[in-house]
């Protein structure tokens, strides 16, 4: 039996997740606490008393940041996509294919330029968790679902002195339910281990 499976195809260049941001809000009542303490107070004894009356607060995405203009276009793009698709649940397989434009430095004017290995910014794990989050809800109830997966980033061939290929992310999503968990070929063996 074949397992359910949906492929993908989200247009434009792969974007990485920015690292969320957090500001330090530093209350009265810290100050307070921390006055009270006495001169002689370990290190410990400050950091515990930060922790408690210290806020740590996320700031919001930048609204001029790649993503943030990515985003809405990647939404409607799997919306569109997904319109008859019902949400997979389960332990799921996904495959990422990340192109990236073909770069200037690359280009060639007599014979065009290969594909490459993009091996370099943005990190793979950014753009996946970049691409991830619009599926949530929507395609998985929670990427946690993801147990196995596989992605290649590479940066795409140029057709012609004109042409490049268009810069995308491709998504392929399996179903896992019924299959049996085992590890890859190339993994060691584990050793037992007392309980």
């Amino acid at each position: 039996m074949t397992q359910p499976s949906l492929h993908l195809i989200i247009p434009g260049e792969p974007v990485a997740l920015p690292r969320q941001i957090f500001r330090l809000v530093v209350p009265n009542v810290l100050l307070d606490a921390l006055e009270a303490l006495p001169p002689d107070a370990t290190r410990r004894e400050v950091r515990a008393t930060i922790e408690k009356h210290a806020l740590i607060l996320p700031r919001p995405f930048d609204k001029a940041s790649g993503y943030a203009k990515w985003l809405p276009g990647a939404q409607r793009s799997i919306e569109e996509q997904t319109q008859h698709h019902v949400k997979f649940t389960g332990p799921l397989w996904v495959g990422f294919l990340m192109v990236h434009r073909c770069r200037q430095g690359d280009m060639r004017v007599r014979t065009p330029a290969p594909v490459i290995w993009h091996s370099f910014r943005p990190d793979f794990d950014n753009v996946i968790k970049g691409l991830l989050d619009p599926g949530n809800d929507l395609l998985f109830e929670d990427d946690a679902q993801i147990c196995a997966g596989t992605f290649v980033e590479i940066n795409g061939k140029q057709f012609d002195r004109d042409h490049i290929e268009q810069p995308r992310c491709e998504v392929l999503i399996r179903s896992l339910e019924g299959v049996e968990p085992r590890a890859p070929t190339w993994a060691t063996n584990p050793e037992p281990m007392k309980v």
